[in-house]
């Protein structure tokens, strides 16, 4: 039967795209979507019941002119095209608002699931590829249930009841209709298989194009200090010219639907006309014949609709494969949940136990174990690479350890609250984020903070450049802090992070763009005003790290040595190695 075969086209459809998982965002407007899909419905019994009202008016004036039957046809006949009219913008106006409604639902959920990822889920995903499937993916699906609501379920009402009024009025010749509906149904489903995948690759070449803009909009003045601007423009022409071949490959291939639903329905119409002509004679009626005609030419479009659908929900398919790749991926554990309390009154503050991570199957931290106490200062040195971002990221559970353990404060970082964890925990990162907006902002960062306690920041961090009053804290700041110098961002986001006052600290290189003199300063400062301050020093420079308390030199993901400056001088031989290339020959005091 026709209409069993257009149900397992749109099943199909429906499972090549997950939209069972992604239906559900319609949520807060289904009303709109039930108001649309009924306004669609309402317009298509109107629709059919048209040839009859002129197959009814062509039959009782063919003999006989008669115009008050014409002019009563003919106000009926307007005013089923009026009600139509009306009806087709209800449906517009509705499909309109549930699409819309959906997008904005699939968004914030998809945001929503971003945040809550682990840093693992998020490079296992790439920055680039979820800024597509945000943006471009979410609009493709979003056109998928517009579609569905506008014309979606209209194509198959229409040609459903199209071949039910056929078989009212000729039995003889609906079963070629029949065949027509089932070749064309699928020749659909079959091409649509293959077509998934093809728009599935095209996807990933769309995510090479937004990773290629992102690390050259990103990176411009290194792209331009290097004079690499024609290397990159020609990097970016070979991204864009794959995506160009396999979009136009992917066209190709769909391209043939349109043809051959054509040719399937021109070839099922001379057909018709055969059958017709073998089975009746002559004795087919005007009436029959132009009624029979324009049911044939409802189900010709609706066949060419159905088509076009299928052309869309194949493109849409890898786009909700690919959100629902990132639905699935497991949120970071325990957010609200675990160990509420935390022992703050432990003698330790941060204890390493044995602990090895590797972002894949090797290692790049192996069996590191420490301790640090309440208010004392870590530093940790080692050459670009040797895993010092890796290890501090460990600390407010960025990352769990793949072996070993991590307490803070005496709770395991795998049963923490996170949310908890991270409200004590502040990270001044490597390359200081700044937002657009003013000074307070960008300090604050969403968290409510007075103006005395974003003053009392900027000032431990030694932002000298800032203001200390309210228009100076309205000051304007551009995005990536383009108006300010990278010492200002710097210190900048080293406010940000004591701002809150945390009680573990870490500054990731935050220092690197600081002179001695500065770094030195805020040193100092955090010491004087948080003295029970736990406190991270991540640098490459001996200097930043010399006056902790504990030091720890890493190489090659591997402890070096560990202590103080003067047990690392004369205990660990690459301590000593950094130390002679970074401090003046006059100024090496040691024990040879």
């Amino acid at each position: 039967m026709p209409w069993i075969l257009i149900i397992c086209f749109y099943c199909d459809v429906c499972y090549n795209l997950n939209m069972k998982n992604l239906f559900k965002y319609i949520g807060r407007d289904k009303k709109s979507a039930i108001l649309g899909l009924a306004s669609k419905f309402t317009e298509t019994i109107f629709e059919l019941f048209l040839p009859l009202v002129m197959a009814n008016l062509i039959e009782k004036t063919i003999s006989k002119v008669d115009f008050k039957l014409i002019l009563i046809h003919g106000i009926l006949m307007l005013v089923i095209i009026i009600v139509n009219i009306v009806l087709a913008i209800f449906g517009q106006y509705f499909a309109a608002k549930a699409s819309t409604s959906f997008g904005k639902s699939l968004r914030n959920a998809l945001y929503n699931h971003i945040s809550a990822l682990s840093y693992s889920g998020i490079d296992n995903i790439g920055a680039s590829s979820l800024i597509t499937r945000l943006t471009n993916d979410t609009a493709t699906v979003q056109n998928v249930v517009f579609m569905t609501v506008r014309v979606g379920l209209r194509a198959p009402f229409v040609a459903i009841g199209a071949i039910i009024m056929v078989f009212i009025i000729d039995p003889v010749i609906a079963p070629v209709f029949v065949g027509i509906m089932a070749l064309v149904v699928l020749s659909v489903i079959l091409l649509s298989n293959k077509s998934s995948k093809i728009y599935r690759f095209v996807r990933r070449k769309l995510d090479r194009i937004v990773s290629v803009t992102r690390e050259n909009v990103t990176g411009v003045r290194v792209v331009r200090a290097n004079s690499r601007r024609n290397a990159e423009i020609e990097r970016f022409s070979e991204t864009v010219d794959e995506y160009k071949k396999s979009s136009l490959n992917a066209a190709r291939f769909t391209s043939l639907l349109h043809p051959i639903s054509v040719l399937v329905v021109q070839t099922g119409v001379l057909g018709i006309l055969i059958v017709a002509g073998l089975a009746q004679g002559s004795s087919i009626s005007t009436a029959t014949l132009t009624a029979f005609v324009t049911y044939m030419m409802q189900i010709l479009f609706a066949i060419i609709v159905l088509t076009n659908l299928a052309s869309i929900f194949i493109r849409a398919s890898a786009s909700a494969q690919r959100i629902n790749e990132v639905l699935e991926l497991p949120k970071a554990i325990n957010i609200k949940n675990g160990i509420d309390t935390f022992n703050y009154d432990h003698e330790y503050a941060i204890e390493f136990d044995n602990v090895s991570f590797g972002y894949s199957a090797e290692n790049v931290l192996n069996n590191i174990s420490f301790k640090i106490r309440k208010g004392e200062t870590l530093g940790i040195l080692g050459g670009t690479g040797s895993g010092k971002t890796s290890l501090v990221n460990l600390i407010p559970a960025f990352y769990y350890p793949s072996n070993g353990q991590v307490k803070i404060f005496d709770v395991d970082t795998r049963t923490a609250n996170l949310t908890q964890l991270r409200n004590f925990v502040s990270i001044a990162p490597q390359k200081a984020i700044i937002n657009s907006g003013s000074i307070r902002e960008n300090v604050s960062f969403g968290r409510n903070l007075s103006d005395d306690s974003i003053i009392t920041a900027l000032s431990i961090a030694k932002a000298d450049f800032v203001d200390f009053s309210e228009d100076g804290l309205n000051k304007q700041i551009d995005r990536d802090g383009h108006n300010i110098s990278g010492g200002q961002k710097q210190r900048l986001s080293i406010a940000r992070a004591i701002a809150q006052i945390p009680k573990i600290l870490i500054l990731d290189d935050a220092g690197s763009a600081l002179d001695y003199a500065t770094d030195r300063a805020v040193s100092t400062a955090l010491s004087i005003n948080y003295p029970d301050l736990t406190k991270i020093i991540v640098s490459q420079r001996v200097f930043a790290v010399r006056q902790s308390d504990v030091i720890i030199m890493l190489d090659n993901g591997r402890i070096a040595g560990i202590g103080t400056h003067d047990d690392l001088i004369k205990m660990c031989p690459s301590y000593l190695e950094v130390y002679l290339t970074q401090v003046p020959e006059t100024e090496v005091v040691y024990e040879k």
